[in-house]
């Protein structure tokens, strides 16, 4: 069920910080998603009276809330629970309301730790009818990720509800000014589709870019208080990063673009223009600078150009499109533009347009892209260029989605200065990019800009006094103004105010004002006069330049239209331009402010009198500036003021934060401000130092780390250990694990060094440093924890050398046998002990010598006769075969080795009449083998004459009628009868070989049983792997005593009793418990625990017996 909240609720929530308010919408969440709770909603039919619910927040307030005809459950208000009058509460005095009591949670359930009064404050109990019925101005939750306890739900107006759910959801443009969420949606927005990607297991990238790392700051930290849990789909990063970050991925070649050679702002100014003798009229270096980034450098020209310029023709056909004022010389702007362009060439600077059309140049025309969604936040700060390039990025077509799943948010009147940025470019870029798309036409009806029109920040007075300016810019100047007219739900009594009299006499009284208030000003000259006033405050005197990105509670602007009473002698084209300015400077002082809004000029204006703005600003005495002023604030209130301003995340707020900061004395906050201030300037050495100072450890590598890798060790090589120890558990912290196990390995602390490897999950090196000091059985557990990782991914040979340090031979055997390293499992299963496995490895290597010790040791001679034969010892062959019953391979074997005389014995033991025949021939004893010759059988002699003539049937069979089965299978195998064969061997018991002649046809079972039959468990096991048949593997495993491989196998097909039992055998006592724990045989389980002095896991056991 949606929860949705009154205008009033929403009121009384703002008061709370981000903190709390996330703590308490979390637990009105909770409360009103009971089962209990929403059975009972659902069951609700009162005829004639309107259904309000009473829930219990807490032991002393209560939550008002009804059901809307949306099915939704509305929060109407917060009471004490005294405000109640015996379960009824009254609307307007027009009868009696039944209240549905719903109170089930336990009282451990309702304690808090919010005690905001505020929030149950008695305003009035009673309200109007439609407060219990949906409403245009009621808030809607809205929950990212539902299954998390800590995710806190955000509130969102209708408006910006609507933008985040509409369909299709994406591509998005979105305007609006500061303070109407603009940002917070699109994070909001970036995060669902990132946890949708995680949630789904969906191999997918969401990219979030701003302009400026201040920015990037600001989103991350919202990020991290509404989505706490790890989330690697979404990338939240600045431009300058997201370039680094893709010449690295893409191994583009940046040695030219040097850190230190980069030109900003503030070198421009000081290193470029202000160095330059003759300067132009009316030219200002800032505007200067957004020309040369919008127009003249960063725009998109028709054709590439060799050094990415717009020729000067250029230049002047796209006048309209220019920030500088229409009477400037522009002729002279296009001179000191090439003169700056050459200046970077000469020193090898190089600024961020010179690197983004090097790698736009780079990256192939038919890169797909990397990211399916793209979120840019401020787009105004960017240029075409750079926004070609991060669109670049985009894959379209991804995932179901046909169209480009992009959402740009901008503010055209974030600045005074004009950027050049425009939605109708944005649109142009847009359409250069997916014109050719088949669903461009419905690309093209969703890509108009849509507005935020509600401030949340300021109240009404001024928020109706901006929408007023507005308005008159539209009817007089620029029907097309990107000013947007705007509304807000923050009431106030209290109107601007237009000062009557000077309060200069004031200021001489107060010194001081405000912390989170400010003076703007029109000029430097007017700053000059007033700073003295407020020595201590002076960086809040601003002039309208400076005012980019800030807001105040109370502004007071100074002499805002004396300033511009020189323009009137201008034409009328230059006046309508300057007015247009004019109404601009005036709409950015007035949002400046968030409650109260004072103007004083020292001479009369008649502005105010105009028709449409005159009842919306008041006339006042000096002494209404009072709230400007501070009497009294405490330190608590300057530091919510310095946290206010660091937020804001510009170069001007880090100044008055800083100011503020020196006056309280707190040079630790000094020293953080000032690393900002040099972050912000890209000074990265500096910045470095300073965050360093404050023992903001990861802070001071980041910074040093963009200009050199290698320079955090040089600044950090000659600490003390103690000092090496407070980075390290700094950087443990901020599970920055890499960087602390050097600091701790410095400290000399073994025991953190170990744990951080464990973080990192570099078990390995972790059990190598362990091994060092001798703890084999700890060493031992962090390699098993690195198989974890090394085995699935098939890292065998990683595994191998791991497992070598510990000389567990058995393992290491088993690894090259997976990786099919015959001779190295061979020696490995030698060094175990198990020489049958090593034997069968060395034979697949045709290492007969070696497979022949290894069967001699085993005393199976009938392999080492094998052996022998693949040797041609034909001796030794023979008297292997003697040894094991042989006698016919025997005979043969003596008679291949030419000792005729055992060869002869042998036949003769045979009666192999025609084999003594030959042998005594050999010897020439005829006469003896003529006698033979007479015994022999004409037969067994006609047999003979048929394998000579290779007529192998008629031999079969005489052999047969013989009786003479190993000339049977003789034949047989000549015949490649194989299934006859097998059957033949098996009759006569002659394992092994029945076993080859049924693979021959296929017959693997059969095979497989024969080898069983035969004590050839390897061949059998080899069977039965082919066949799947893992029990009848395990069978074949424990005839073998491969223990560790049984032990793997039970674990897999979940026999947990089994493989307990296998691991004991080999040792492994820990996993024997945990294979025990999970067939529930906690007797067993904690007897292993018990050798292992794992008490906490004895006691677990013991609780499972009823023993504890």
């Amino acid at each position: 069920m949606n929860i949705i909240f009154s205008l009033r609720v929403w009121h009384k929530i703002q008061c709370l910080t981000p903190q709390q308010r996330s703590i308490f919408l979390s637990k009105i969440r909770r409360i009103t998603h009971k089962t209990q709770s929403a059975q009972q909603i659902k069951k609700i039919t009162v005829e004639g009276k309107k259904t309000v619910f009473r829930i219990r927040y807490n032991l002393n307030y209560r939550i008002i809330a009804t059901l809307t005809n949306r099915d939704q459950l509305k929060i109407v208000d917060f009471i004490p629970h005294d405000g109640l009058d015996r379960n009824t509460y009254y609307i307007d005095g027009i009868g009696e309301y039944t209240i549905e009591d719903i109170e089930s949670l336990n009282e451990e359930e309702l304690q808090d730790t919010i005690n905001q009064q505020h929030l149950w404050q008695n305003t009035e109990l009673s309200m109007n009818e439609s407060d219990f019925s949906y409403q245009e101005n009621d808030f809607c939750s809205y929950i990212i990720n539902p299954q998390h306890q800590q995710d806190p739900d955000l509130i969102l107006s209708k408006q910006q509800y609507q933008i985040i759910n509409q369909k299709p959801n994406l591509p998005i443009l979105l305007t609006g000014s500061a303070g109407s969420g603009k940002t917070s949606i699109a994070i909001y927005s970036a995060l669902r589709h990132a946890h949708l990607y995680k949630k789904n297991q969906v191999n997918a990238k969401v990219l979030y870019i701003t302009y400026n790392s201040s920015l990037t700051r600001y989103a991350q930290s919202i990020i991290e208080r509404i989505y706490p849990e790890k989330l690697d789909s979404l990338i939240n990063i600045d431009y300058y990063h997201f370039c680094k970050q893709i010449s690295t991925e893409y191994q583009i070649n940046i040695d030219k673009f040097i850190p230190e050679n980069k030109i900003n702002i503030t070198r421009f100014i000081k290193e470029f223009y202000q160095t330059r003798i003759s300067k132009i009229n009316n030219l200002n270096p800032i505007s200067f600078w957004q020309e040369i980034r919008h127009l003249l450098k960063g725009s998109i020209i028709p054709q590439e150009t060799e050094n990415n310029l717009i020729s000067y023709e250029i230049y002047q056909a796209r006048q309209s499109q220019s920030t500088l004022p229409s009477d400037i010389d522009r002729e002279k702007v296009y001179q000191l533009f090439t003169q700056y362009q050459k200046w970077l060439n000469d020193h090898e600077y190089w600024d961020e347009l010179d690197y983004t059309h090097y790698l736009l140049k780079e990256i192939s025309q038919e890169y797909k892209g990397k990211y399916q969604q793209i979120y840019c936040d401020e787009i105004q700060d960017l240029t075409e260029i750079e926004i070609q390039l991060i669109l670049k990025f985009l894959i379209v077509n991804s995932y179901g989605h046909s169209l480009p799943q992009f959402f740009l948010t901008g503010d055209p009147a974030q600045t005074i200065n004009p950027s050049g940025f425009s939605w109708d470019k944005i649109k142009s870029l847009i359409w250069q990019n997916y014109w050719n798309l088949p669903q461009w036409e419905e690309i093209q009806a969703i890509i108009e800009p849509q507005q935020l029109t509600i401030n949340f920040r300021s109240v009404n007075g001024i928020v109706n006094l901006g929408s007023a300016i507005v308005d008159l810019i539209q009817e007089n100047l620029d029907k097309k103004t990107t000013l947007i007219h705007q509304e807000t739900w923050l009431q106030s009594d209290h109107k601007p105010l237009i000062l009557s009299s000077s309060p200069l006499p004031t200021f001489e009284d107060k010194k001081t004002f405000g912390t989170k208030n400010a003076i703007i000003v029109s000029d430097e000259s007017e700053k000059e006069k007033l700073a003295p006033y407020f020595p201590l405050d002076s960086e809040r005197i601003l002039t309208i330049q400076e005012i980019k990105g800030l807001e105040f509670d109370e502004v007071l602007v100074w002499n805002f239209f004396d300033s511009f009473h020189s323009w009137t002698n201008r034409q009328n084209a230059q006046i309508n331009e300057l007015n247009r300015f004019k109404y601009n400077c005036l709409y950015v002082c007035i949002t400046r402010a968030r409650n109260r809004l004072f103007f004083y000029d020292e001479t009369a204006v008649n502005f105010w009198q105009n028709e449409s703005l005159k009842n919306l600003v008041s006339q006042g005495e000096v002494y209404t500036l009072e709230t400007l002023f501070a009497s009294y604030e405490s330190e608590r209130e300057m530091r919510e003021a310095i946290e206010e301003y660091i937020k804001q995340g510009t170069t001007k707020s880090y100044k008055i934060a800083l100011q503020i900061l020196q006056r309280i004395g707190d040079q630790q906050g000094v020293n953080r401000v000032y690393a900002l201030l040099n972050e912000g300037e890209e000074k990265w050495e500096l910045a470095g130092d300073y965050w360093d100072k404050i023992n903001s450890f990861d802070n001071a590598y980041r910074c040093w780390g963009e200009i050199d890798p290698n320079l955090w060790p040089k600044k950090w090589s000659s600490l003390s250990a103690e000092d090496c120890e407070l980075r390290a558990n700094y950087f443990w912290s901020k599970n920055e694990y890499d960087l602390a196990v050097n600091f701790y390995q410095k400290a000399n602390n073994f025991k953190q060094e170990i744990e951080c490897l464990l973080k990192m999950q570099s078990y390995e090196l972790a059990g190598d440093k362990l091994l060092q000091k001798g703890r084999k059985k700890d060493a031992k557990k962090c390699y098993q924890l690195a198989d974890e990782i090394y085995l699935p991914n098939g890292d065998f040979s990683i595994s191998v050398g791991m497992w070598s340090k510990l000389e567990e031979w058995n393992r290491v055997a088993s690894l090259w046998e997976k990786l099919s390293d015959w001779e190295k499992a061979g020696e490995c299963w030698y060094k175990a002990g198990n020489w049958e496995s090593s034997a069968i490895c060395w034979q697949k290597v045709q290492n007969w010598q070696k497979a022949e010790e290894c069967w001699q040791i085993l005393g199976k001679w009938d392999e080492v006769a094998i052996c022998c034969q693949y040797q041609n010892k034909w001796e030794l062959a023979g008297e292997n075969w003697l040894k094991s019953g042989q006698i016919y391979q025997s005979a043969c074997c003596y008679q291949r080795a030419n000792n005729l005389d055992k060869s002869l014995q042998l036949w003769t033991q045979l009666e192999s009449w025609h084999n003594v025949a030959v042998i005594l021939e050999q010897q020439e004893k005829w006469s003896q083998a003529a006698q033979i010759w007479v015994n022999v059988n004409p037969l067994e002699q006609k047999a003979l004459c048929h394998e000579k003539s290779q007529d192998w049937g008629e031999a079969e069979i005489c052999w047969r009628y013989l009786e003479r089965w190993d000339k049977v299978a003789f034949c047989l195998e000549k015949q490649e009868k194989w299934r006859e064969l097998a059957q033949l061997w098996q009759d006569l018991e002659q394992w092994k070989k029945s076993a080859l002649a049924w693979l021959r046809v296929g017959e693997t079972e059969r095979g497989a049983v024969c080898y069983e039959k035969g004590g050839y468990w390897q061949e059998a096991e080899f069977c039965w792997r082919h066949l799947k048949k893992e029990e009848k593997v395990a069978f074949c495993l424990e005839k073998q005593q491969r223990w560790w491989q049984l032990a793997e196998l039970w674990q897999d097909l979940e026999q947990w009793k089994k493989s307990a039992v296998a691991w004991l055998r080999v040792g492994e006592t820990e996993r024997g418990a945990v294979c025990y724990e999970n067939c529930q045989e906690w007797q067993n389980a904690e007897i292993c625990w018990q050798q292992l002095e794992r008490w906490d896991r004895v006691a677990f056991c013991l609780e499972k017996q009823n023993r504890s």
